[in-house]
């Protein structure tokens, strides 16, 4: 139930963020190791009388795959846990960590847990006998825990029913239409350049904005050449005419579009690498840019269509 704040608009709105900070990390964090049980049919520790029986995870197991399989998660062979330092005199310092890597664990344990129910309770001891079920309740368990805290830091990101996690857009609609028109490209490499671009953009490491910016400019200029028995040029004037449906203020519209973004593919550093082209450093800058090629090839794609 919404609190008294919250029903009369007197709270402060939540900020939305990419960015994990410390508190947020070890919140996440706390919530991952609550299901560290759920994997102990992959990294177990056994019943001193009766090794047949698995009664806990076993932790050093667990943290040596981890150690492989997410490096930056783990420092001195334990889970890594940032932490604020705060000092009146010289300001707070905040540890050096990898915020994607706690993203990784959510991963790692959404694709290994697995539902268990308690067999018997071993007295001497003071543990369950646990053995494992076929059903998958956790997964869906974990999942709706982990949205939510999400929601609750503000967190702009979300757990799949795959099992991977997506960055939250303001523009997802517009990449679900640009996906579903190219759902029946008889360009197979459209649909390939158009799909990878899209995945990327979604991912949560800013490194994948690059990338999915490179995809995006491909399919751009694979899109040009839709026309295989024209050359690029005439292809490309083919596809404007046919967007613009014989509306000549249109036609100039798109014609003057088409050209800005050929020109800034090749003079920023999107698909060429060379010293001399522009760098683009901000991500709010490469996603400006992503959105609006974007949005032109869903222009494209929904005429080529009709």
């Amino acid at each position: 139930m919404p609190f008294f704040t919250e029903r009369n608009h007197l709270r402060k709105e939540k900020e939305k963020t990419y960015s994990i900070n410390p508190y947020a990390y070890n919140l996440i964090l706390d919530l991952c190791k609550e299901y560290f049980i759920n994997l102990s049919w992959l990294f177990s520790t056994y019943c001193q009388e009766d090794m047949a029986y698995i009664v806990d995870y076993n932790e050093y197991e667990l943290i040596k795959d981890l150690k492989f399989e997410i490096p930056s998660l783990i420092k001195d062979d334990d889970i890594f846990r940032p932490k604020i330092i705060h000092n009146a005199f010289d300001g707070d310092t905040i540890d050096d960590y990898d915020q994607y890597s706690i993203l990784d664990l959510v991963e790692y344990i959404f694709a290994r847990c697995k539902d268990y129910q308690n067999n018997w309770y071993h007295n001497y001891f003071n543990h369950f006998h646990i053995v494992f079920t076929k059903t998958k309740k956790t997964r869906n368990e974990f999942k709706n825990r982990l949205n939510a805290l999400f929601e609750k830091l503000g967190l702009l990101y979300v757990l799949k029913g795959n099992g991977e996690i997506e960055r939250i857009v303001s523009n997802e609609s517009i990449l679900n239409k640009l996906k579903e028109a190219t759902r029946d490209s008889l360009d197979c490499s459209l649909k390939e350049l158009i799909n990878q671009a899209v995945s990327l953009y979604l991912k949560p490491d800013s490194s994948n904005i690059q990338l999915s910016l490179e995809k995006i400019w491909d399919a751009f200029e694979r899109i040009k050449t839709i026309y295989p028995n024209l050359d690029k040029k005439e292809s490309s004037n083919q596809l404007i005419d046919v967007i613009s449906t014989g509306n000549e203020n249109y036609k100039k519209l798109l014609r003057n579009e088409f050209d800005q973004l050929t020109t800034i593919g090749n003079e920023y550093r999107i698909r060429h690498h060379e010293t001399n082209k522009i760098e683009i450093a901000d991500i709010r800058h490469k996603e400006y840019l992503f959105n609006r090629c974007a949005s032109l090839l869903l222009q494209c794609l929904q005429f080529i269509k009709d």
